[in-house]
């Protein structure tokens, strides 16, 4: 039986933070949305709510998947022998990569938090995720510099059949912040968290590829470092 492709949509709400980009300097860490998990989920950076409306005989699941382009610097200027340069190096996936958070078991399923939710045939059933971002910096770090942009999409995979995409939605954020010496206050000079001005929703039939985890970049940049 084919199956037709079901209506779709993707809606974003944004955190209720006065102020979603922030540093705990205490805990040596910038965030961008809610700080812990025991926070309120409203805090949370960006919340997203994929809806999906099957046709007739299009019984399956539906899921969100997120890929991310990170481009992280937090580091000092470093001086030898009269030459200065950033330390540590820019940590950059340069190209986009999943975004999975490790589940132990679940640490191979590719859907966001490792959630899939079934769609019966006809009927309308919605699949969600909230992100909120915190980096870390050193002790003697003096500079932060950060870009990350994300793509989330709504997948579809009918009883039977292969994952298509539904819809897609790209989202960032960023921030720059510099302090005089380790023992000086941050300025934050730059602090843009997601919102309706920099997030796009549309339409989509990408199939989003990778071929690493940005988790594991991140490791082998810190063992590294």
């Amino acid at each position: 039986m084919q199956v037709l492709r079901p209506t779709a949509s993707l809606a974003a709400q944004y955190s209720t933070k006065e102020k979603p980009v922030y540093i705990n300097a205490s805990k040596k860490l910038i965030h961008c949305g809610r700080e812990t998990t025991a926070s309120p989920a409203q805090e949370s950076a960006i919340r997203v709510t994929g809806t999906v409306t099957a046709t007739a005989g299009g019984d399956g699941v539906i899921a969100l998947v997120q890929r991310i382009r990170s481009k992280r610097h937090t580091y000092f200027l470093n001086t030898v022998n009269g030459v200065t340069k950033p330390q540590p190096p820019a940590f950059a996936t340069n190209v986009f990569v999943l975004d999975r958070n490790h589940k132990g078991e679940e640490d191979a399923i590719i859907q966001f938090g490792g959630i899939t939710q079934v769609i019966q045939s006809s009927l309308t059933q919605t699949v969600s995720m909230l992100d909120s971002l915190e980096i870390p910096f050193g002790n003697f770090d003096t500079h932060l510099n950060i870009h990350e942009e994300f793509e989330l999409f709504l997948m579809y995979q009918p009883t039977g059949g292969i994952w298509v995409t539904l819809r897609k939605l790209e989202w960032n954020w960023k921030a720059v912040a510099r302090r005089v010496t380790p023992a000086s206050d941050w300025e934050l000079i730059t602090k843009e968290a997601p919102k309706e001005g920099n997030t796009y929703e549309f339409d989509s039939i990408q199939l989003p590829t990778w071929n690493r985890r940005v988790q594991d970049l991140w490791i082998e940049y810190q063992i590294a470092n």
